[in-house]
This record gives C-alpha cells, structure tokens and sequence, in this order.
C-alpha cells in the first residue's frame, strides 16, 4: 500500500462535457463520471508527488502503476458535479449542479448526462463527418500540468488545432471506433468536442496517445449512444441566435452582432461567453480592428465553450 498524506486523500477526476439539446442533456466520456481502477491510481498517485513537491507528470504516474501493478483501495465516491463555463457577467449567474446519469457505453466510452431543470441552454450541432485531413479544434479543460497552481478567473477551455489522420478499429481493441487525430489534448479534454470550421461536433475527445496527438469516438458512435438513451440531439433558440450573431461579426455587422448577443444572454442569461464578446467586440470598434484575420476555430469556440462543462 502507498500511504497517502491527508490533503492527496480527496482525488479529483476532472473532464469535459458539452451540451447535445438545450434542455440539459450532456455528452462526456465515461471513463469521467465512472473512473478505471487505473485512472484513479494513476491521478491518486499523480496528485501524491505533486503534493510532496517531487517531479510529476502522466508519464510518471502511468509507469509507477504498470510496474507496482497498483490499484486503489477503500475509496468512497463522494460526488459528481458539473460547472458552466464562467466568462463575463454571466459568470455571476452560472451555478455548479449534480447531474442524473442517463446512459454509459464502457465499450465507445461515451456517457449521456441530464442536468435537471436547464432550459434553452446553447447545445453543439453534430456532424457525422470524418474525412482525413478536416481541420478540427478540441475544447476542454485539460491541463499539461494541473497542479502547477490554482486555477484563477474565468473559466475557459483551452483551445487546441489540428486534424482528423484516419479512423477506424483500434489495433487492440478491434470492436471499438476511433477517429485518431493530431491535436495534442491533454488529460482533462476527455469528454469535450471535436468541432469543425462550422463550430459542429465531429467527435467526442477520449485519449492523449503517448506517442502525441489523441485520439475521439466519431459522431457515429456518439449518434448510437444517443439513439439507446432516447435522446436526439438539436442546437435550440440560443445557440441559434449566438451563431447569428458570429455570422454578423464575420460580415463586419458589430452592432447587429451586439443585438443578437444581448438576444442570447436574454435566451439563457448564464451564457458563459455572450457578455465576453459583446465586450470584445466594442473594443474593436473602438479600435477599428478588422475581424478578416481570425483564426478559423474563433467561431467554433465560441460555438463550444459556453456548452462545455468541468466534471471533478
């Protein structure tokens, strides 16, 4: 046994979710609300060295694990909670809450959550495609590094760039589909979405490989967990009027796009993003910057990140 200090005996295992229906319906990886003996021996362990101020990354707990054969004993689950992305004002209004779990796939690892009560809440579209060579964006809250210190201010997902390699069976597990892609996510983006250009969902985020990149479950897999929950996947009025409003930035429309923010934050006043770029963009006028230059994935992250929610 490997006897942990007091303050390394409460382990968090954090990930991502996003909104798939603006009544509260939640996608993330299972491996997230339902921890591996693994997983939790290799965060347990992760958060003693950090703890002790001794070296420490994934790699290091992953090796400590495979050769002491280590799992974890007498643990208590204490609780799920989901926290909304907090950026702006809305961060004022947005609240933790413990969600109902609807569905688990061990196999896709895939998990469909409900948090109760939400209405209008800005869900992602999905998109079934998985060409090779999509640019696609990751959202999440992973971290190289998540004990390097607190984590101050908004909260707000890391975005990372890269595209879809190939997808197929994994060589060891040939019953499961995976999308491989270079994006270099890191623990924490399991359970977030992979967007296109288009802020659309082309998958579900689920392993940093060693040898970079990661890898996530296609929409395909994700439409058939759906599909057994009974649950059918639609974006609603308040993503529907941010997404106008991103059209009218892109056209250079800043008052229009001013008006259809202030109509989202209306829509679901907890719009973790909505009062972030109203402000944004009047320091743009203000400035009279052009918007021409904007990265591509802008417009997906805005997309996401309001839906995207931290599971601990």
């Amino acid at each position: 046994l490997q006897p942990l200090p007091p303050r390394a005996r409460t382990v968090n295992r954090e990930g991502t979710a996003f909104a798939v229906t603006p009544d509260g319906y939640l996608v993330t990886a299972t491996h997230v609300v339902q921890p591996r003996a693994d997983d939790l021996a290799e965060s347990a362990y992760l958060q003693y060295l950090a703890i002790s101020g001794r070296a420490h990354d994934s790699r290091i707990a992953a090796k400590w694990v495979k050769d002491n054969a280590a799992v974890p004993v007498g643990l208590t689950p204490l609780e799920t909670i989901v926290r909304p992305v907090a950026a702006g004002a809305a961060a004022k209004v947005n609240r933790a809450a413990a969600p109902e779990i609807v569905e688990t796939d061990n196999l896709r690892d895939i998990a469909v959550l409900r948090v109760p009560n939400l209405q209008d809440a800005p869900a992602l579209g999905l998109d079934r495609g998985v060409a090779s060579g999509t640019p696609i964006a990751t959202l999440g809250f992973g971290s190289e590094d998540p004990f390097a210190g607190e984590q101050r201010g908004a909260l707000i997902p890391a975005v990372r760039t890269g595209v879809i390699t190939r997808t197929g069976p994994r060589e060891d597990e040939p019953l499961r589909i995976l999308s491989f892609i270079t994006n270099e996510v890191e623990r924490g983006d399991s359970g977030g979405p992979a967007i296109d250009a288009n802020g659309r969902v082309r998958g579900v985020v689920l392993i940093k490989r060693q040898a970079g990149g990661g890898a996530m479950a296609p929409t395909d897999e994700l439409l058939r967990v759906l599909d057994r929950a009974n649950v059918r996947g639609w974006e609603g009025r308040t993503q529907g009027l941010y997404r106008e409003a991103l059209a009218r930035a892109s056209r250079f429309d800043l008052a229009g796009a001013r008006t259809d923010l202030r109509r989202t934050l209306a829509s679901y006043p907890a719009h973790g993003l909505a009062a972030y770029e109203i402000a944004r963009m009047d320091d743009l006028e203000q400035a009279r910057l052009a918007l021409a230059g904007e990265p591509w994935y802008r417009g997906g992250l805005w997309a996401a990140a309001v839906s995207a929610l931290v599971l601990a």
